[in-house]
Protein backbone atom coordinates (compact mmCIF):
# COMPACT_ATOMS: atom_id res chain seq x y z
CA UNK A 1 0.00 0.00 0.00
CA UNK A 2 1.26 3.44 -0.95
CA UNK A 3 0.02 6.41 1.11
CA UNK A 4 0.04 10.00 -0.05
CA UNK A 5 -1.48 13.24 1.22
CA UNK A 6 -3.25 15.76 -1.00
CA UNK A 7 -3.22 19.41 0.20
CA UNK A 8 -6.51 20.63 1.68
CA UNK A 9 -6.72 23.55 -0.76
CA UNK A 10 -7.00 21.02 -3.60
CA UNK A 11 -10.36 19.66 -2.43
CA UNK A 12 -12.61 19.50 -5.48
CA UNK A 13 -9.73 20.57 -7.72
CA UNK A 14 -7.37 17.61 -7.69
CA UNK A 15 -9.05 15.02 -9.98
CA UNK A 16 -8.86 12.34 -7.29
CA UNK A 17 -10.97 14.50 -4.94
CA UNK A 18 -13.63 15.77 -7.33
CA UNK A 19 -16.03 12.83 -7.01
CA UNK A 20 -16.09 13.11 -3.20
CA UNK A 21 -16.65 16.88 -3.43
CA UNK A 22 -19.45 16.41 -5.96
CA UNK A 23 -20.98 13.70 -3.79
CA UNK A 24 -21.14 16.11 -0.86
CA UNK A 25 -22.60 18.86 -3.02
CA UNK A 26 -25.33 16.53 -4.30
CA UNK A 27 -26.07 14.91 -0.92
CA UNK A 28 -26.46 17.67 1.70
CA UNK A 29 -27.61 15.10 4.28
CA UNK A 30 -24.02 13.78 4.45
CA UNK A 31 -22.60 15.62 7.45
CA UNK A 32 -19.02 16.93 7.83
CA UNK A 33 -18.60 14.33 10.57
CA UNK A 34 -18.96 11.54 8.02
CA UNK A 35 -16.15 10.44 5.72
CA UNK A 36 -16.57 10.14 1.97
CA UNK A 37 -14.28 7.80 0.06
CA UNK A 38 -13.79 7.24 -3.67
CA UNK A 39 -12.62 3.86 -4.96
CA UNK A 40 -11.15 3.80 -8.47
CA UNK A 41 -11.11 0.48 -10.31
CA UNK A 42 -9.27 -0.15 -13.55
CA UNK A 43 -8.97 -3.19 -15.81
CA UNK A 44 -6.45 -5.80 -14.76
CA UNK A 45 -3.28 -6.08 -16.78
CA UNK A 46 -1.51 -9.38 -17.33
CA UNK A 47 2.14 -10.30 -16.97
CA UNK A 48 4.18 -12.01 -19.66
CA UNK A 49 6.91 -14.63 -19.22
CA UNK A 50 9.54 -11.89 -18.86
CA UNK A 51 7.66 -10.23 -16.03
CA UNK A 52 6.47 -7.28 -18.10
CA UNK A 53 2.96 -5.90 -17.61
CA UNK A 54 0.82 -6.27 -20.74
CA UNK A 55 -2.73 -5.37 -21.71
CA UNK A 56 -5.06 -8.33 -21.79
CA UNK A 57 -8.49 -6.68 -21.57
CA UNK A 58 -9.92 -3.92 -23.72
CA UNK A 59 -10.75 -0.56 -22.15
CA UNK A 60 -13.99 -0.67 -24.14
CA UNK A 61 -14.99 -3.93 -22.48
CA UNK A 62 -13.73 -2.92 -19.04
CA UNK A 63 -13.87 0.86 -18.66
CA UNK A 64 -12.62 2.41 -15.44
CA UNK A 65 -15.15 2.39 -12.60
CA UNK A 66 -15.64 4.77 -9.72
CA UNK A 67 -17.56 3.81 -6.59
CA UNK A 68 -18.21 6.39 -3.87
CA UNK A 69 -19.11 5.32 -0.34
CA UNK A 70 -19.88 7.54 2.66
CA UNK A 71 -19.41 6.38 6.23
CA UNK A 72 -22.48 6.03 8.41
CA UNK A 73 -21.10 8.51 10.92
CA UNK A 74 -21.84 6.19 13.84
CA UNK A 75 -19.70 4.07 16.13
CA UNK A 76 -20.41 1.20 18.43
CA UNK A 77 -18.40 -0.37 21.20
CA UNK A 78 -17.59 -3.97 21.98
CA UNK A 79 -16.44 -5.55 25.21
CA UNK A 80 -13.11 -7.36 25.02
CA UNK A 81 -11.03 -9.29 27.55
CA UNK A 82 -12.05 -10.73 30.88
CA UNK A 83 -12.56 -7.30 32.42
CA UNK A 84 -14.91 -6.12 29.71
CA UNK A 85 -12.80 -3.25 28.43
CA UNK A 86 -14.63 -1.53 25.59
CA UNK A 87 -13.12 -0.69 22.22
CA UNK A 88 -14.64 1.30 19.39
CA UNK A 89 -15.17 -0.66 16.18
CA UNK A 90 -14.90 0.81 12.72
CA UNK A 91 -17.53 -1.03 10.72
CA UNK A 92 -19.46 2.15 9.96
CA UNK A 93 -16.53 3.62 8.03
CA UNK A 94 -16.48 4.14 4.26
CA UNK A 95 -14.22 1.21 3.45
CA UNK A 96 -16.54 -1.20 5.25
CA UNK A 97 -19.54 0.29 3.49
CA UNK A 98 -17.89 -0.53 0.17
CA UNK A 99 -16.80 -4.08 0.98
CA UNK A 100 -19.77 -5.16 3.06
CA UNK A 101 -22.78 -3.22 1.79
CA UNK A 102 -22.20 -1.64 -1.62
CA UNK A 103 -24.30 -3.53 -4.19
CA UNK A 104 -22.10 -2.58 -7.17
CA UNK A 105 -18.93 -3.88 -5.55
CA UNK A 106 -20.75 -6.95 -4.20
CA UNK A 107 -21.79 -7.81 -7.75
CA UNK A 108 -18.19 -7.50 -8.96
CA UNK A 109 -16.98 -9.75 -6.14
CA UNK A 110 -19.69 -12.36 -6.70
CA UNK A 111 -18.94 -12.58 -10.41
CA UNK A 112 -15.17 -12.55 -9.65
CA UNK A 113 -14.82 -9.54 -11.95
CA UNK A 114 -12.90 -8.14 -9.02
CA UNK A 115 -10.09 -9.08 -8.88
CA UNK A 116 -10.03 -11.17 -12.08
CA UNK A 117 -10.99 -8.39 -14.49
CA UNK A 118 -10.78 -5.30 -12.30
CA UNK A 119 -8.37 -4.13 -9.62
CA UNK A 120 -8.54 -1.18 -7.25
CA UNK A 121 -5.63 1.05 -8.20
CA UNK A 122 -6.35 4.06 -5.97
CA UNK A 123 -8.60 5.25 -3.18
CA UNK A 124 -9.27 8.78 -1.99
CA UNK A 125 -10.53 8.88 1.57
CA UNK A 126 -11.06 12.29 3.16
CA UNK A 127 -9.69 11.06 6.48
CA UNK A 128 -6.77 8.59 6.59
CA UNK A 129 -7.79 4.95 6.76
CA UNK A 130 -7.98 3.91 10.43
CA UNK A 131 -5.77 1.23 11.90
CA UNK A 132 -6.65 -1.93 13.81
CA UNK A 133 -7.89 -1.95 17.41
CA UNK A 134 -5.72 -3.68 19.98
CA UNK A 135 -6.21 -5.15 23.45
CA UNK A 136 -3.22 -6.47 25.39
CA UNK A 137 -1.11 -6.12 22.24
CA UNK A 138 -3.46 -8.34 20.27
CA UNK A 139 -5.60 -7.23 17.35
CA UNK A 140 -9.26 -7.61 18.30
CA UNK A 141 -10.76 -5.70 15.39
CA UNK A 142 -9.29 -4.89 12.01
CA UNK A 143 -9.51 -1.30 10.81
CA UNK A 144 -10.04 0.19 7.38
CA UNK A 145 -6.33 0.06 6.63
CA UNK A 146 -6.33 -3.65 7.48
CA UNK A 147 -9.23 -4.16 5.10
CA UNK A 148 -7.47 -2.33 2.27
CA UNK A 149 -4.28 -4.34 2.85
CA UNK A 150 -6.22 -7.62 2.65
CA UNK A 151 -7.84 -6.39 -0.53
CA UNK A 152 -4.44 -5.51 -1.95
CA UNK A 153 -3.01 -8.91 -1.04
CA UNK A 154 -5.91 -10.67 -2.72
CA UNK A 155 -5.87 -8.75 -5.98
CA UNK A 156 -2.06 -8.99 -6.18
CA UNK A 157 -2.11 -12.78 -6.44
CA UNK A 158 -1.11 -14.01 -9.90
CA UNK A 159 -3.88 -16.63 -9.79
CA UNK A 160 -6.22 -13.88 -11.02
CA UNK A 161 -4.10 -13.21 -14.12
CA UNK A 162 -5.40 -14.49 -17.49
CA UNK A 163 -2.93 -17.38 -17.37
CA UNK A 164 -3.96 -18.14 -13.76
CA UNK A 165 -0.43 -17.39 -12.65
CA UNK A 166 1.15 -20.30 -14.49
CA UNK A 167 3.50 -22.13 -12.15
CA UNK A 168 3.31 -19.36 -9.53
CA UNK A 169 -0.42 -18.69 -8.86
CA UNK A 170 0.17 -17.46 -5.29
CA UNK A 171 3.04 -15.11 -6.11
CA UNK A 172 2.12 -11.50 -5.37
CA UNK A 173 2.54 -8.82 -8.02
CA UNK A 174 4.13 -5.66 -6.64
CA UNK A 175 2.65 -3.52 -9.42
CA UNK A 176 -0.89 -4.00 -8.07
CA UNK A 177 -0.45 -2.06 -4.85
CA UNK A 178 -3.26 0.33 -3.93
CA UNK A 179 -2.46 4.03 -3.65
CA UNK A 180 -4.40 5.56 -0.77
CA UNK A 181 -4.77 9.33 -0.85
CA UNK A 182 -6.09 11.30 2.11
CA UNK A 183 -6.50 14.97 2.92
CA UNK A 184 -7.92 15.94 6.31
CA UNK A 185 -6.29 15.40 9.71
CA UNK A 186 -8.58 13.18 11.82
CA UNK A 187 -8.46 15.59 14.78
CA UNK A 188 -9.70 18.62 12.81
CA UNK A 189 -11.45 16.85 9.95
CA UNK A 190 -15.05 17.83 10.76
CA UNK A 191 -14.46 21.59 10.67
CA UNK A 192 -11.98 21.29 7.77
CA UNK A 193 -14.39 19.21 5.67
CA UNK A 194 -17.17 21.71 6.36
CA UNK A 195 -15.01 24.62 5.18
CA UNK A 196 -13.65 22.78 2.11
CA UNK A 197 -17.10 21.56 1.03
CA UNK A 198 -18.53 25.08 1.39
CA UNK A 199 -15.67 26.52 -0.70
CA UNK A 200 -16.23 23.87 -3.36
CA UNK A 201 -19.97 24.61 -3.56
CA UNK A 202 -19.21 28.28 -4.26
CA UNK A 203 -17.31 27.24 -7.39
CA UNK A 204 -20.48 25.57 -8.73
CA UNK A 205 -22.50 28.79 -8.72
Amino acid sequence: MIKETIPVDQYGIDPRTTVAAQFRANNPHITPGQNVATFHLTRRRGMDDEGKVVDCYSANDYPDLIITAPSLGVQFKQDVGVYGRQITLNTSHSEYQLFEHNTDFAALRKAEKWPRNYVIDWVFTERPACGARFHNWKVVAGGCETLLLKCEENQSLRRWDPDNGGEWPFTEREDLQIKVYSMFDPQTATSAVKAAAAAYKKTLK
